[in-house]
């Protein structure tokens, strides 16, 4: 019997595990990776039916190329934690956390005939990631990967994301970037539009998906320029 699974990778307070559990969506097992204990703590509160009932399991670590520990830098509460040197302006809080390989969880969580849908929202994070993801055994099973490339925030990161893009292109693997389906006012409008692209997830099907505005997809078009000139000074906080 084929499962399907939803990775969230940056769960920050929940906002997207709580889209992947409603009722719409055919998820039997949804998985969050948040390596900031207070976030932790706040999920763990929210959510804490659906991780007694093995509908959610909360891994308090960070997803990553490797199993090991890794630096957070920063905090959520000012806007984004990055475990990327030099991603963030102030990074004077760095707490050691738990980092686990995303091959390795992939090859113990998914069996043969699973469908998985990843989001990554990760500061920078997403490029080790979407690195060692595609040497996956398990990469077949992959139907949908939606990555917000927060590299690009940082001096000279659309390098990393342009690579991976071709890399994943030219291997025809189901990469989305956020500014072409991220389409809405709220961030439950954005998921679910992601996921309209793959009517499997749901339930019943789903609208037709909106493609992005074109104002909106030049304003990430500069922001991708601006970082492959280097237009960027250290952090963006």
């Amino acid at each position: 019997m084929q499962r399907k699974l939803f990775i969230d990778v940056g769960g920050h307070n929940g906002g997207t595990v709580e889209i992947a559990l409603g009722r719409d969506f055919a998820f039997d097992e949804v998985h969050t990776f948040e390596p900031d204990p207070e976030c932790v703590q706040v999920m763990q509160r929210s959510f804490a039916t659906e991780i007694e009932a093995g509908r959610l399991t909360l891994h308090p670590a960070a997803l990553g190329g490797e199993d090991g520990e890794a630096t957070l830098f920063g905090d959520n509460s000012g806007g984004g934690a990055s475990i990327v040197t030099g991603m963030l302006h102030d990074e004077r809080r760095a707490i050691r956390v738990k980092k686990i390989d995303v091959a390795r969880f992939l090859d113990e969580s998914v069996a043969d005939g699973d469908a998985v849908f990843i989001k990554l929202n990760c500061e920078g994070g997403e490029v080790e990631i979407l690195d060692r993801l595609h040497q996956s055994a398990r990469i077949d099973a992959v139907k949908s990967i939606m990555a917000d490339f927060d590299i690009v925030k940082s001096s000279g990161g659309y390098v990393h994301k342009r690579r991976i893009l071709r890399l994943y292109h030219a291997k025809n693997l189901p990469l989305h970037v956020s500014e072409a389906v991220m389409v809405g006012r709220t961030h439950a409008e954005r998921i679910r539009n992601w996921l309209a692209y793959s009517p499997e997830a749901w339930r019943s099907p789903p609208a037709a998906p909106r493609r992005q505005l074109l104002k909106r997809r030049l304003r990430y078009w500069l922001k991708d320029l601006r970082s492959a000139l280097h237009g960027r000074k250290r952090g963006y906080r």
